[in-house]
C-alpha cells in the first residue's frame, strides 16, 4: 500500500481561521452531546418511573377486579336473601289474612243463631 501525500499550500491566517471554526464546531458538538446525554438520562428515568407506575396500576386493577368479583358474590347472596324475605312476607300476609278470617268466623260462631244468620246473609250479599 502506497500513501501519497499532497501538499496544499495555505496561508497561516487561513489555517488559523479553519482551526478556529473547527474548534468552535467541536465545542458546540460536545455541548450538544452533553445535552443529549442529559435528555437520554431524563428519558430513561421517566421510562423507569412509568414502568413502576404501570406495575402499581396493574396491581391495583387486579385487586379491584378481585374485590368486584367478591362483591358480585355478595350481591347474589343478598339477592337470594331478598327473594326469601319476599316469599316469607307473602306467606306471612296470607297467614295474617287467614287469622283475620278465622277470628271473624269465631266471632260469628259465638253469636246467637238468629244474629249469625243475619251476618251470614250480609256477607253473602256483599260478596
Amino acid at each position: 500500500m502506497t500513501i501519497i501525500a499532497i501538499a496544499i499550500p495555505a496561508e497561516p491566517q487561513e489555517l488559523a481561521g479553519r482551526l478556529e471554526r473547527l474548534t468552535t464546531a467541536h465545542r458546540a458538538l460536545k455541548a450538544r452531546a452533553i445535552i443529549l446525554e442529559e435528555q437520554r438520562n431524563d428519558s430513561q428515568k421517566a421510562v423507569e418511573w412509568n414502568a413502576k407506575l404501570r406495575q402499581a396500576l396493574e396491581l391495583e386493577v387486579r385487586q379491584q377486579q378481585r374485590q368486584l368479583a367478591d362483591q358480585g358474590v355478595e350481591i347474589e347472596g343478598l339477592r337470594a336473601e331478598a327473594e326469601r324475605v319476599e316469599l316469607l312476607e307473602r306467606q306471612l300476609e296470607a297467614r295474617d289474612r287467614r287469622v283475620i278470617e278465622l277470628e271473624a268466623a269465631l266471632h260469628v260462631a259465638l253469636l246467637p243463631t238468629e244474629s249469625r244468620s243475619n251476618v251470614i246473609d250480609l256477607v253473602q250479599a256483599a260478596a
